[in-house]
């Protein structure tokens, strides 16, 4: 491969040109050695004719006897002698040619071929005055380059959540994968300990055992085991799989990170009972400083419930000492898995997860993940949250959609007992609707991303690894009505966070990274007592000429979009049960559905198409009101009114035509003005409260910039509240904390009351000198721009990366970093990779010619897509040039 690349931002070029391997047919003949290489020979192939097997006619092909990697023996010599001065006659006798003196007695000898440089090096051994006589090799080495070599893993086709290799599209892949094959070109994890807190792992795999380290523990026997105590349990052993399986071994499949070393630490029993929390305290503290040490935990476990789920005192102080002490003081990075009670809880109960209730996933300094699906969409199972960082991949097996295939106890026992008698290690692994799904499946992922990036930075601080894992992921698709650009240019959801993380990314962010300064958390506290008002979410009507109120009713809101902010009055339009999208435009007006059509969704849907700003449902039972399932997705706020206030609506409309509705929300609300500095990392909102059930209560808070976050989601769970709580955010990444901060609580049902007795709000981030409310330092900007005028979300050189993610990464927004440069690799056998970094809205063109100077044709026009742009193409007889131009 050889590339010719300008590297200006609208022009790059590069070619592919055909290797030569000429190799004959081979036959054992007596190993050779050469003096100077004790214990070493050399098995070359069978003469055919005079030749051995060579590469372009100047190098013979050699497998060391002893097994290991070709060599290819050129036709040089290089030789030490001891007696330099009979250089002269050693010359003449081997009938060899000088063509360098090295000095100190090394010399570069020529002949005619390869062939007679073997002859002559090993005729030279002989010679006393001779230390050593070696051929001239090339190794099997080679660039590392964009992308590594596809394994030999049996199953690693299978993986899709590594890298999707879809035959039936030349862009960019279709489903969300790691890009895993960018990171391996430069580490697999090698020097990183992780562990695993599961129900432990078969440290007898194939795929594991050569991983599995000497810090594997029991935690709840005593034992230094880390293996199942029980013949079907598989948890574990498919998590590690995930992980940190073997790769390049001709068997299984491939771990995220299949070079790091693997403690199996045991934390649940073979019934699922899980250890004590100080058995939990004392695992959070193992190995956290000195060596051995662990760098990262995986833990794919959590909130079984609905409900909130407490941390005791004493495990809380192990899980601190490892956030703040972990790893000399920089900080254990801790992954955990969002949680699976979206749609049901573990007893099968309809119900509305939120990892903000799990207080190990609303912990700040742990990573909490989201699972997402080939389709782009959250999993039906995931937790959404505003503590929700970033999401992997995973399946949905009870939805008919494959789980992620990985490793399975060996042989009848785990989740997977059927051998196969064709496929004797069948029963070692799980695939298809029988793989591995649920957010413990993610989480594995992205520790094992974790570990990638300590390896080529193992200074990073688990805040810093936090922030890396946040500007290196994105949203599959873009489609969810949730995503939200807050005021640094981040775009988030609250079910999948900043979305899918790029393997290949966080490796280079994390070469580049310089460590963020040190943490400063700010403290406000509001001790304004206020009682929570009852079925706070409100549809009201009013006379559009005199403006006087006519109705106001409660309402219950969608899974999706509420109104945090007053919808503006808007014209009310009755469509039926909306079963079709409404053939005129509802002209950004309220629209009326009577229930009994269309599913919640569809029919919202159907309205929103015709451009409906709002949707209110009359139900067709009574008073009964309900939380609308299957409206997560729901495109407009959206809420259900009782059949009997829908009654009265319509008698309105009957006989006023001057008729306005809106949608609010009537809630407690506590303000924060923020004076200090800060450029936002994290965010905390501490309560001291009573509700009698926590299901009614929908919580959110807002920056000075607008950004909400939903810290409860109404619906959940029908237990009180605890009397102290604090849920973190994620949402405000590189925002300012300068201005007025709002915590609002809202009451969704009626029957039930509470109060807000006070709360206290954390900001945390690095204080900076911030006149300009911008979130950026202004000693940054003036050293920048000699000015405060370029904001957060600019991106002044063009890179990709705003002057947020320039300033948090420690680079220089002047400077594109990214020039666009094309690579090419070999995703699989006859089938290519073109490869290059983008822009999303931008155009590329991508030329060919199978002549470096022209004529040039149009190959394909890809659409940008950030961070980088990707054309897949079978290979052909002809060596061919691309070029990839930004098109106008």
């Amino acid at each position: 491969i050889a590339s010719l690349m300008n590297r200006s931002r609208n022009l790059a070029l590069l070619g592919a040109i055909g290797l030569i391997i000429v190799i004959f047919s081979r036959a054992e003949e007596p190993p050779i050695q050469f003096k100077g290489e004790a214990g070493r020979s050399y098995q070359l192939a069978s003469r055919t004719g005079t030749s051995y097997p060579v590469l372009s006619n100047r190098w013979i092909r050699a497998i060391p006897a002893t097994g290991g990697q070709p060599v290819w023996f050129g036709p040089r010599i290089w030789v030490e002698l001891n007696a330099p001065q009979q250089l002269s006659g050693l010359l003449q006798k081997h009938q060899l040619t000088l063509i360098s003196n090295q000095g100190h007695g090394y010399f570069l000898l020529g002949t005619t071929d390869p062939t007679a440089a073997i002859a002559a090096a090993q005729a030279m051994g002989s010679e006393p005055a001779v230390v050593r006589a070696l051929p001239v090799r090339r190794s099997a080495i080679r660039q590392h380059g964009p992308l590594a070599s596809q394994p030999n893993d049996p199953y690693y086709p299978l993986q899709n959540h590594l890298e999707t290799i879809d035959l039936t599209t030349p862009f960019a892949p279709s489903a969300p994968n790691l890009n895993i094959r960018e990171a391996w070109s430069t580490t697999r994890g090698e020097g990183i300990r992780v562990s695993i807190g599961d129900d432990g792992v078969d440290d007898q795999h194939p795929d594991l055992a050569a991983n599995i380290d000497s810090t594997s523990f029991n935690f709840i026997t005593g034992e230094s085991s880390g293996s199942h105590t029980g013949a079907m349990e598989y948890h574990g052993t498919a998590v590690a799989g995930l992980l940190a399986a073997v790769t390049g071994n001709k068997i299984g499949v491939a771990g995220v990170a299949p070079g790091v070393r693997l403690a199996s630490w045991v934390i649940f029993d073979e019934y699922g009972q899980p250890a004590s929390d100080d058995e939990l305290a004392s695992m959070w503290t193992s190995y956290n400083s000195g060596s051995p040490l662990i760098s990262v935990q995986s833990h794919s476990w959590g909130n079984s419930d609905t409900d909130f789920l407490p941390i005791s005192d004493i495990e809380w102080s192990g899980i601190q000492a490892a956030e703040t002490g972990g790893r000399d003081g920089l900080g254990t990075v801790i992954v955990r898995s969002g949680g699976n009670n979206r749609a049901q809880d573990a007893n099968g109960n309809v119900s509305v997860g939120d990892a903000n209730l799990d207080q190990y996933a609303n912990d700040p300094h742990q990573i909490a993940v989201a699972a997402v699906l080939p389709s782009g969409w959250a999993a039906s199972y995931s937790n959404p949250g505003a503590c929700i960082r970033v999401a992997a991949p995973s399946g949905d097996t009870a939805n008919g959609i494959n789980g992620l295939t990985t490793t399975d106890p060996v042989g009848a026992r785990g989740q997977n007992v059927f051998v196969d008698p064709s496929n004797p290690d069948s029963a070692d692994y799980v695939t298809g609707l029988d793989g591995f799904s649920g957010t413990s499946a993610a989480a594995p992922q992205v520790a094992g991303l974790a570990a990638l990036a300590l390896a080529v930075n193992p200074g990073l601080s688990a805040r810093d690894i936090g922030l890396i894992l946040s500007l290196s992921s994105r949203h599959p698709h873009g489609l969810d009505p949730e995503l939200a650009t807050n005021a640094a240019g981040f775009a988030l959801t609250h079910s999948l966070g900043f979305g899918v993380t790029d393997a290949g990314l966080v490796v280079d962010l994390a070469r580049r990274w310089s460590n963020r300064p040190p943490e400063t958390v700010l403290h406000y506290t509001n001790f304004d007592a206020q009682a929570i008002p009852d079925d706070g979410y409100r549809f009201q009507v009013r006379d559009a000429n005199t403006s006087s109120l006519l109705l106001d009713v409660p309402a219950t809101g969608s899974l999706g979009l509420q109104p945090d902010q007053p919808t503006p009055w808007s014209t009310l339009f009755d469509v039926g049960t909306a079963d079709t999208p409404p053939t005129a435009s509802l002209a950004n007006g309220g629209t009326l559905i009577h229930v009994g059509g269309p599913s919640y969704a569809a029919a919202i849907g159907n309205v929103a198409a015709s451009g409906g700003a709002f949707a209110i449902l009359l139900n067709n039972q009574g008073a009964l009101r309900l939380i609308m399932p299957g409206t997560d997705y729901v495109p407009i706020p959206a809420a259900l009114i009782s059949e009997i206030d829908g009654q009265n609506v319509q008698a309105i409309l009957a006989t006023n035509s001057a008729v306005e509705g809106r949608l609010l929300l009537q809630s407690a609300r506590f303000t924060f003005p923020a004076k200090s500095a800060l450029t936002v990392e994290n965010v905390q909102v501490h309560f001291s409260w009573s509700h009698p059930r926590s299901a009614d209560l929908r919580v959110t808070v807002r920056s000075p910039a607008g950004t909400v976050s939903i810290l409860h989601r109404p619906g959940g769970t029908a237990y009180p509240v605890p009397s102290d709580w604090t849920y973190s955010s994620v949402r405000y990444l590189g925002e300012t904390s300068l201005g007025t901060w709002t915590v609002s609580v809202t009451d969704e049902a009626t029957g039930q009351t509470g109060s807000v007795n006070s709360i206290e709000l954390l900001l945390s981030g690095v204080a900076i000198l911030d006149l300009d409310g911008d979130g950026l330092d202004d000693s940054w900007e003036i050293s920048h721009f000699g000015n405060l005028r370029s904001g957060p979300k600019d991106d002044p050189d063009g890179d990709g990366w705003n002057n947020a993610t320039e300033q948090m990464i420690g680079s220089n927004p002047t400077v594109n970093d990214r020039p666009l440069l094309v690579t090419i690799s070999n995703q699989m056998a006859q089938r290519f990779r073109l490869s290059w970094p983008a822009l999303n809205g931008v155009l590329y063109q991508v030329e060919s010619t199978s002549n470096v100077g022209g004529p040039w044709t149009p190959f394909k026009l890809v659409p940008g897509q950030y961070p980088e742009s990707v054309l897949f193409f079978e290979a052909g007889l002809q060596p061919l040039w691309f070029r990839v131009r930004t098109s106008p």
